[in-house]
Formats: C-alpha cells, structure tokens, sequence
C-alpha cells in the first residue's frame, strides 16, 4: 500500500525527473529508519550496524540528508538514559559508530583540515533557513495525514505516539523548522507523511474496511491525477524540450 501511493507521488517524479541524489539518500533513510524500528524489539547487533550504514550512506550520499537520522539517534540516547543498562549503551554505540566512521573517512579524504570543512558548510547557510514553504499539490497529502494523525489521538490518546509516529512526526517538525525548502527538498518528508497514513489508516480502520479504501482511494486518484497532467504537459511540449 505504501510503495504503490507513493509510486505515484509527484513530488518522487519530479525529484527523480531532475536527477537529484535526494531521492537517493531519503530512501536510504528511510530504509535506517525502518529496519531500527524493525529491530526495536529483537536488539540485534548485526542489524543496528546494517541501519547505521544505510544512515552512513544516505549523509555520504548529501549531507543535507543528516537531520533525518536525528530522531533515531535521540531515541536511542533516551532510551539509554532510561535503562542505563549496557545493553542499550551497546546498541546506540553500534548504529552511531559506521556513521561517525564513514563521516570522518570522507572528512579526510575530501577536505583533510578543517578550515576548508568549514568553508563547504557555510555553503548550507541557505539550506538551513526555516521558510516553511509547502508545494500545493502536496496539501492534500498533508491534510490527509493530519486527519489521520488527530482521528489517531482521539481514539488512542498518547498512545498514538508511537516510536514509528513520534519518529515521523519529529522528522517533519525538523525539517519546517531547519530547512529552506522550495520544494525540491519535500521529497525528504513525503515518505513520513505517506508512512502516518498507511500505518495508522491500517490500524484505526482495521474493522471498517472501506473507509481504509476511501482513504487509499483519494490519495490514489489525487496523486494519478497530478501524476497524468504533468505528463500530459511534458508530452505536449515534447518538440519543445527535444
């Protein structure tokens, strides 16, 4: 349900159409993200380090990708601090250690002093702006979410905050808060906000079956609606562009 919406996301075309590496390191993210809420439970090693390199790869991939991982690392340290247990103290230092590694690998290789690190970041003074700038064609996909996300709370309460939601919701607040988005950044968020709707559309209408449709259903249509205009569009002025 989630690769099949989000297939047809504009926002994915559009990133994809222009080439960016964005596209790239928001699904090596995301791919991090998941298998560490996957393995939340089971606390296997080989799989926090597997999370941690896919994390590795997506900030080697554009740096601009960092604040993704941001919630992860908090969670882990919050968790340690709960616990304050070794186990927990092992677990953040085997997800953390592959990116710290890789990081610093690529710190040497490509600047080797900090003076010219610090010349390139300053470069990212104009990415991290807050603009809160919103693409239209991307309002319904977010006032679905936000539907979602308050049916959520009122029928669960605080225990709609999840690990998978407080993380999505965090990485979005992030990136209105860090990013000077004009619109080709938001395909770092949109996978956050098509995993609140699957996940929670799943779980609060796991017994009314079709307003799960009609939820699906709309975001389909919205998305191949948009997804078949702007096709339309390149099509009609293909002699142009060729």
């Amino acid at each position: 349900l989630f690769l099949l919406l989000f297939a047809f996301d504009p926002i994915l075309h559009s990133s994809m159409h222009g080439g960016r590496m964005d596209t790239m390191a928001a699904s090596l993210s995301l791919f991090s993200v998941v298998l560490f809420l996957e393995n939340r439970v089971k606390g296997n090693s080989i799989l926090y380090f597997i999370s941690g390199c896919s994390g590795a790869l997506a900030i080697l991939t554009t740096p601009r990708s960092g604040f993704l991982l941001i919630p992860v690392a908090l969670m882990l340290f919050v968790s340690w601090v709960k616990t304050k247990n070794l186990k927990s103290f092992s677990n953040g230092l085997v997800w953390s250690a592959p990116i710290l590694i890789l990081y610093l690998f690529w710190f040497f290789h490509a600047f080797g002093n900090l003076e010219i690190f610090s010349l390139f970041y300053q470069q990212t003074n104009e990415y991290l702006q807050v603009k809160f700038y919103v693409p239209k064609f991307q309002l319904p996909l977010i006032a679905l979410s936000v539907l979602i996300s308050l049916i959520g709370i009122y029928k669960n309460g605080l225990k709609f905050f999840n690990e998978l939601n407080t993380i999505c919701f965090s990485t979005i607040l992030l990136f209105y808060l860090l990013v000077n988005d004009t619109g080709a950044y938001s395909i770092f968020i949109i996978l956050y906000y098509y995993l609140i709707i699957c996940n929670n559309t799943t779980l609060l209408f796991s017994k009314k079956r079709i307003a799960s449709i009609v939820v699906v259903v709309i975001l389909f249509c919205l998305n191949i609606g948009v997804f078949v205009l702007k096709n339309y569009v390149l099509l009609k002025d293909f002699q142009g562009r060729n």
